[in-house]
Formats: C-alpha cells, structure tokens, sequence
C-alpha cells in the first residue's frame, strides 16, 4: 500500500522527509495512518500548484481608507 509522510520519520533505518511517498504493507500503512504520520496515497489526487498571480496587472486605484463616523470617546483614568 502507497502513503504519503505528513511528517519526517525515520524508516527502515533510514531518515524519510514529509511529502514522500512509501510502498509499505497494509498494517505498517494502517499503524502510521493511525498515528498521524502519513495519508493514503492517491495519484490522482496529486496536482501542480499553477502560479495564477504571473500575469495580472496591478490596478492604479486608490486604496479604499475607512474613516469612524464617531469620534473615540477619552478614557477616563482616575
């Protein structure tokens, strides 16, 4: 069975980094599943991140300032 290591861990003696992918058996894969230590893997479920932001244009409008329609009452400190 194929997981994916949600966090860095040590197996079969050698150091394994997060995000890694492992073929382990059933009831290894199930034991650190049950710990938190890793997901099932599924390759369809993997995707590229795509860069949307490459490409836009900034806009020359001003920033929108929110002003109080009330004025701060003093804090009394006596």
């Amino acid at each position: 069975m194929k997981i994916k290591v949600t966090s860095p861990i040590v197996w079969n003696g050698n150091h394994t980094e997060a995000g890694s992918v492992l073929d382990v058996s059933s009831t290894e894969a199930h034991n650190l599943i049950g710990r938190g230590r890793a997901v099932p893997y599924s390759e369809a479920k993997e995707e590229t991140k795509i860069d949307r932001s490459v490409g836009l244009e900034t806009s020359s409008a001003p920033a929108d300032v929110v002003k109080r329609s009330y004025k701060r009452k003093p804090s009394s400190k006596t």
